[in-house]
């Protein structure tokens, strides 16, 4: 039965939405009433079981609809699909019926349009922010259109508090961290109660780096939105790029040249490779294994130096363009990359062999930060975090863009969740990285163009999925009846994968932590946005 009739037969009860349906390649969408939002919703989920919410957003739509438009995204990975369920909540109301209870991802995505859109989830179980300051007004709405970019907020104490989990009983205690921390580290809160040693409960407050990144993209001139897109978390420049890239070119119909293709994916590993090393030998810190801390660190020093050789930035910024990307690889370029990329790996194995050789190295790592799969599926975790616990998934398989579904590549998964499992599969990853590289560059073979024209349509809808080094990585990209950006949705790894690290810390002990955390490497400014 093929996914269309799965639907039809779905919405039986609704045969008008069933009409409705409107199809874009791995696309299905139809918009479905507020009153029946929740009902349609449960159908879809009840028919595809394994579907999980990958995006979730809200859309000010007043001018055209007297609403506010609400978008669910639902990835389904056996099929290579999504189906984008759409509604309008009405102004006068700004309600609509939670989906929480189909989805605990779903939960906090509407923590968040409630932060920035102010419409309201009913019978969410746990409504409080995600993004939002507790000193913003209760009526300030930053990603409403009537909300100038550059307004000034007029804070008022305690306009929003922020309700924490409290567990309380004799020999219960709260170890507040944050959110300045005592290193060169990003602002997070966490908040932990412990009995004894043992974590019972963490609660992690993110939002201190809300810069007001989707607004600005409304504002920006064209020529700033790979800039802004770049800067929004350093080691993911490339992802991040790419993935508005991909989006803004699939709004605008657009297929970039093949070679432009190679490229990008060359590219995109290479930033896997590097922030893999990066993880690898921070994590080594975190067990106290400054040999293999200090080593990794090298290999990753002599990759950045590469990637600046080659590109002339360290972070591959400015590589990539709306319609391709600006920096191609001379044949020599090509033979010393993969020179490189062997010599790295070559390297990296020894030294991982005689860090997995010490005992105290394995019993810092094995059962520490264990992630359940049940958990992970149920919090829709993604990348390293989802295959550590078991889980199948990886963009560039399930929704391949470029020129991935050519080429052979194993996605490495393990079914243990503990720290040990993130460290071995970042390993795995990083040389089969190498190897998709080693394709890719067979590839630039033929001469052709890198770059082409990229002209936007108006009312146009541009999705994309890329698989960065911390998972999966969703951009939308919607424009006005002008064909001028209306609405840029990101949507980070670290999105889903944060309520992860609060889990995993359960039952381990509070000098375990910063382990459990550099095990996942999330992105604090690319949560907040």
């Amino acid at each position: 039965m093929t996914l269309v009739d799965q639907l039809n037969k779905t919405l039986a009860d609704w045969p008008h939405l069933a009409q409705s349906i409107e199809q874009n390649g791995d696309r299905y969408q139809f918009t479905v009433p507020v009153e029946t939002w929740y009902q349609v919703a449960s159908a879809v989920k009840r028919t595809f079981t394994h579907a999980r919410v990958s995006n979730y957003f809200a859309t000010d739509e007043r001018v055209q609809s007297k609403g506010f438009g609400l978008y669910l995204i639902w990835s389904v990975d056996a099929e290579k699909s999504i189906l984008i369920l759409r509604t309008v909540v009405p102004e006068q109301s700004s309600e609509y019926h939670s989906l929480a209870a189909l989805s605990v991802a779903a939960a906090r995505y509407e923590r968040d349009i409630w932060d920035m859109f102010g419409l309201i989830p009913s019978n969410h179980p746990e409504l409080k922010s995600v993004i939002a300051h507790s000193d913003w007004p209760t009526d300030f709405f930053p990603l409403r259109k009537d909300v100038a970019w550059n307004a000034p907020v007029k804070r008022t104490p305690d306009a929003r508090p922020y309700p924490f989990k409290r567990y309380e009983g004799e020999g219960i205690y709260e170890v507040p961290v944050g959110p300045i921390h005592a290193g060169v580290i990003e602002p997070g809160h966490f908040r932990f109660q412990v009995a004894g040693e043992p974590i019972q409960n963490l609660e992690i407050r993110l939002g201190w780096k809300h810069r007001g990144v989707e607004k600005l993209f409304e504002h920006l001139p064209q020529d700033k939105w790979l800039h802004l897109s770049e800067q929004i978390s350093g080691d993911n420049s490339i992802a991040h790029s790419a993935g508005l890239c991909a989006a803004v070119e699939d709004a605008a119909g657009v297929t970039i040249p093949i070679r432009a293709q190679w490229l990008r994916m060359i590219f995109l590993e290479l930033e896997r490779v590097n922030t893999h090393l990066h993880d690898l030998a921070n994590m080594n810190v975190g067990i106290g294994c400054n040999f293999g801390a200090s080593q990794l660190w090298r290999l990753r020093e002599q990759l950045l130096e590469l990637n600046r050789e080659l590109t002339g930035s360290r972070f591959l910024r400015g590589v990539n363009t709306l319609g391709g990307v600006k920096q191609d690889l001379t044949q020599d370029q090509q033979h010393r990359l993969l020179a490189e990329l062997k010599r790295i790996a070559a390297e990296m194995n020894e030294i991982l062999k005689i860090v997995l050789a010490m005992p105290s190295a394995l019993d810092r790592l094995e059962t520490t930060g264990l992630l359940k799969k049940q958990v992970a599926e149920d919090l829709g975790v993604v990348g390293v975090g989802a295959r550590a616990s078991g889980i199948h998934i990886d963009a560039r398989r399930d929704f391949p863009t470029w020129q991935y579904a050519k080429i052979q590549f194993t996605v490495p998964v393990r079914k243990e969740g503990d720290v040990l499992a993130r460290f071995l599969l970042r390993r795995d990853e990083l040389l089969e990285s190498i190897h998709i590289i080693e394709q890719c560059l067979s590839g630039l073979k033929q001469a052709g163009e890198i770059q082409t024209s990229v002209d936007l349509n108006p009312n146009s809808f541009g999705w994309s999925c890329v698989e960065s080094n911390r998972g999966e990585l969703q951009y939308v990209v919607m424009t006005d009846s002008q064909g001028k950006i209306n609405r840029v949705k990101i949507r980070d790894a670290g999105f889903h994968n944060w309520d992860a690290l609060a889990w995993c810390v359960l039952g381990n002990i509070i000098p375990d932590f910063p382990l459990c955390n550099k095990s996942f490497n999330l992105s604090y400014s690319g949560h907040d946005l």
